[in-house]
């Protein structure tokens, strides 16, 4: 019901009539705020919140069900109540810019009352429904008190702004039988259609009308649509991007660790092995030679007078051969 009302507005800004569109706008603060307490007064009351559960409440709650009604009618464009004239100035707007879309707007005026009263006549009125061990009773002052204000602000709010009159001071009869035409055919198709079940669809026609209505209780598919062609794909490129994230980043980080694992483990062998092995060997070769060299160092003369005489005889022989 909120997608509708923003609607006309939205209309009348399309129109060129911003000063309707706020009018309605400040209307519609009034009835929509009562609607939204009044169901508040009604859950509070039931403790209950679907439709299909609720039934007969009018007697039990009677100044719920009266500001309830002042808002629907309001909404619904009731003459003399505020929505009646907001909603009015737009219709006359697009009158005299475009009349389709006058009637257009007609025929969703006629479908707001259809079912903001379908929601009235069953919750307040027909078969009572069993509320188990909680008995359904009237909200307490608290709650009622500020519905009243806003039904006092949904009832004559429309005087304080634009009105349906032009500026010869008539009032737009055309007009009024037209909108009151929409509300009056809203409020018997929500009563003989939401409250008393009846079947209106001629029988050629009842194939086409459940398949509107699946279309309609469905949500025009509009989240099948939506997960189909938006989430899924979403989902399905980020798994995709995920496994390229998993299989070729972490393996190619993965793969450049390992390496520079295994570099780093040749390298520790090659300078264990090879240089600190030389190094060790040099160091090794020339303590022994340093060993050996150190026994011919006795401090012994007559030893080394021994030598010279053994190296003089050795290299006579070998100069001689």
């Amino acid at each position: 019901s909120t997608i509708s009302q923003l609607g006309l507005m939205m209309t009348a800004l399309g129109l060129g009539a911003a000063s309707s569109a706020m009018f309605h706008l400040s209307t519609h603060a009034f009835f929509k705020a009562l609607l939204f307490m009044a169901a508040g007064s009604v859950i509070h009351a039931t403790h209950r919140q679907d439709l299909r559960e609720l039934g007969g409440l009018g007697r039990r709650l009677p100044w719920t069900r009266a500001l309830f009604l002042i808002a629907a009618l309001s909404m619904g464009g009731f003459p003399l109540l505020s929505g009646f004239w907001s909603k009015d100035t737009i219709l006359l707007s697009a009158r005299e810019h475009a009349p389709w879309l006058m009637w257009t707007l007609l025929g969703g005026a006629s479908v707001t009352a259809g079912y903001i009263f379908r929601l009235y006549l069953r919750c307040f009125h027909g078969s009572p429904v069993t509320s188990g061990h909680h008995a359904p009773h009237e909200s307490p002052a608290i709650m009622v008190l500020p519905m009243a204000a806003l039904g006092l602000g949904a009832a004559f709010a429309g005087f304080a702004g634009p009105s349906v009159f032009h500026v010869h001071g008539d009032l737009d009869v055309p007009m009024l039988i037209s909108s009151s035409l929409a509300l009056s055919i809203g409020v018997t198709l929500a009563f003989l259609v939401g409250l008393q079940r009846r079947t209106l669809v001629p029988a050629v026609l009842r194939p086409l009308g459940a398949r509107l209505y699946r279309l309609a209780a469905n949500k025009y598919y509009v989240d099948e649509a939506y997960q189909r062609w938006i989430i899924n794909p979403f989902l399905h490129a980020t798994e995709q991007c995920s496994r390229f994230d998993r299989r070729v980043i972490d393996g190619a980080v993965d793969a450049a660790g390992l390496g520079g694992w295994r570099i780093g483990q040749w390298k520790e062998w090659f300078d264990r092995v090879v240089v600190d092995g030389t190094v060790n060997g040099i160091a090794l070769g020339t303590r022994s030679i340093g060993q050996i060299v150190r026994t011919a160092q006795t401090g012994v003369v007559h030893h080394y007078l021994f030598w010279v005489v053994a190296a003089s005889v050795m290299l006579l022989l070998w100069v001689r051969a």
